[in-house]
């Protein structure tokens, strides 16, 4: 099995972008230097994985397609992947499973298109597979079936490739991206959980920490009131 860390998979390109719902570029870069395990799979996911086989049926029925169980995908100046169905016939497709419920959804109804880290997604397995077609079926609240296809669009794969370059060579060079501090402050904490015994840090010359310590007891006082409105409220 190839080792995850030294490639960038299709759920994980949207990362670069500022797109991923769950996953920032600070941590897919910290996950990918080896400072963070890679990530493994909870219960949406488990749950996305089992009904998988039933929603990719529904749609080739629905569209009269033949697919196929596709094949994880040659890694290719170390970005991979694996598409999860191959739609056979001239030309040949590419079918991505999604599963969602009805307020996630709700989210995108406006735009009348997915979530676009599944768009950049399918656009990277074409760009890897030199497939001129995919779709995304998603299957929302259980029983609403919604299908997308989408041509393959060559800017969007030189914005990949463009993207995955400058990463790898960050990671090369040991230079980390700036953190999100809200949305990568769980995966900060992550990563400098252990203190080293005996081991102190002189800031005197550039000690932000009073400063912090000063915000976070007024946001906490502030959260504090905003919650004893909030029971008076109710």
């Amino acid at each position: 099995m190839t080792d995850r860390r030294t490639f960038i998979g299709g759920s994980e390109v949207a990362a670069l972008f500022g797109e991923h719902p769950y996953l920032t570029r600070y941590e897919l870069w910290m996950r990918k230097a080896g400072r963070l395990p890679e990530k493994k799979s909870d219960e949406r996911m488990e749950a996305g994985q089992w009904m998988e086989p039933a929603v990719a049926a529904w749609a080739a029925h629905r569209e009269k397609w033949v697919i196929a169980k596709a094949a994880p995908l040659p890694v290719r100046d170390r970005v991979g992947g694996s598409p999860d169905y191959d739609i056979l016939g001239e030309p040949l497709g590419i079918l991505e499973i999604k599963t969602t419920d009805w307020l996630m959804a709700k989210r995108w109804d406006a735009d009348d298109d997915p979530p676009l880290c599944w768009q950049l997604q399918l656009q990277d397995y074409l760009g890897l597979t030199g497939r001129s077609w995919g779709a995304i079926a998603v299957l929302v609240g259980g029983n609403d079936l919604r299908i997308f296809k989408y041509d393959f669009r060559p800017v969007v794969r030189k914005a990949i490739q463009m993207y995955c370059a400058e990463f790898w060579a960050s990671i090369d060079a040991g230079t980390p991206p700036a953190p999100d501090w809200t949305a990568d402050a769980a995966t900060v904490a992550r990563i400098y959980a252990a203190s080293v015994k005996g081991k102190t840090l002189d800031l005197t010359g550039d000690n932000r920490l009073p400063i912090l310590a000063d915000e976070y007891l007024a946001a906490a006082a502030e959260a504090k009131a905003a919650e004893a409105r909030k029971d008076a409220a109710r």
